[in-house]
């Protein structure tokens, strides 16, 4: 998932921060009556999980169990009862504990059954008595009863030896995770080139949109070029606006042109009547350039794989800029688009396990996080 992906590629604190807004968002998801659309929302917030605060995630979850909806409160529920008996990452269970009792007088008994799913996945790791002293009032009276009953049918087990805290979801491996719940690395762990073709998305693969000729859309190999950009960003100059500005579109792209084709750049800046189309082809072009294999590279390119990820990885700045601006247009083509690229390019800059630095941060994640919460749920099921 891209939203996974972006996570991985960012320092857990600048990330946090952005992540209490998006949240709650992906977790409203799991309300859709489509099981597979549900299944996206809980398997992206299952990923998440790893790369944030865990009270973010606990807070998140919390309020959402809240809400009146049952598909909601399933999702949630059997997601925290698979999740409770397992050590990392640091979540605290007591804070679910209240929420998770109250669904049990949900009136829908799948809510119900996965709650006491939850009580008991609860139970085995702090124990009975605790999780009862946990709730209070008519909760405690609720709950008690319940638990003395699967307590006596040896049902419960003891706190796990030497941890008096709550620990939800050891980090998936091959060996114990299971497919709804890993999370698949971002790219190989080689640091050396990798055919990546098996990353693109299909969400586009179809659209009609012409094609660029066979010179490299970025034809610079330069290691101080993102260096210099950083130091040009500040001032009336900085990468923020509330709506894209032509002063800073110039600028952007004045820098690109050093390092991209002319032809690329004529597209991705297109005023023509056909912008959107052309649009698209450019970020369709630079996305082949990621992910081709190294004889595609070479026949069409003249170039290595290595070195056309190496040129992409280093201009990474520069392409999340741009589509910062194209976040503005109102087209799905477009924002497909940049989704498939945008996926493309943090895994590319994983598997060199590359960081976004606070440049790049500051100049891409608030306008993603913008864009993600103003798209219909749809819109957000990719990955």
């Amino acid at each position: 998932m891209i939203i996974s992906s972006i996570a991985e590629a960012v320092p857990t604190s600048e990330f946090d921060r952005q992540a209490k807004i998006i949240l709650s968002d992906i977790i409203k998801i799991a309300t859709d009556s489509k099981p597979q659309v549900r299944a996206t929302s809980i398997k992206c917030l299952d990923s998440l999980s790893f790369q944030v605060q865990s009270s973010t995630t606990v807070d998140a979850v919390s309020e959402a169990l809240a809400m009146e909806n049952a598909n909601l409160r399933v999702e949630l529920l059997k997601w925290i009862a698979e999740r409770a008996p397992k050590p990392k990452p640091k979540l605290d269970c007591v804070v679910l504990i209240a929420p998770t009792a109250k669904c049990l007088g949900d009136k829908n008994a799948e809510v119900r059954k996965m709650a006491q799913a939850a009580i008991i996945a609860f139970s085995s790791v702090l124990g009975s008595e605790k999780v009862i002293k946990t709730c209070k009032g008519p909760l405690q009276d609720a709950i008690a009863p319940f638990l003395d009953q699967i307590k006596t049918a040896g049902s419960i087990m003891k706190p796990i030896a030497g941890d008096s805290k709550v620990r939800l979801a050891e980090a998936p491996t091959k060996s114990n995770a299971s497919p709804a719940a890993r999370v698949e690395p971002a790219a190989a762990a080689a640091k050396k080139a990798v055919p990546m073709a098996a990353v693109k998305t299909n969400s586009t693969s179809s659209i009609n949109v012409p094609v660029l000729s066979n010179n490299p859309p970025i034809t610079l190999n330069d290691s101080k070029g993102r260096e210099k950009r950083s130091d040009q960003d500040r001032g009336h100059l900085k990468w923020t606006f509330e709506a894209p500005r032509a002063d800073l579109n110039e600028f952007l792209r004045e820098q690109m042109e050093i390092h991209f084709s002319g032809e690329i750049i004529k597209q991705l800046f297109s005023e023509g009547n056909h912008k959107e189309k052309e649009f698209v082809a450019a970020l369709a072009s630079i996305e082949e350039m990621m992910t081709s294999s190294d004889d595609v590279c070479l026949s069409k390119f003249e170039i290595t794989a290595e070195e056309a990820q190496t040129r992409a990885a280093q201009n990474a700045d520069s392409i999340l800029k741009y589509i910062t601006i194209r976040f503005f247009d109102t087209s799905t083509t477009i924002f497909m688009k940049t989704l498939d690229v945008l996926e493309v390019l943090f895994r590319l800059l994983d598997s060199r396990s590359y960081h976004l630095s606070e440049y790049e941060a500051a100049a891409f994640i608030p306008f993603f996080v913008n864009k993600v919460c103003n798209v219909s749920p749809l819109d957000l099921t990719f990955g």
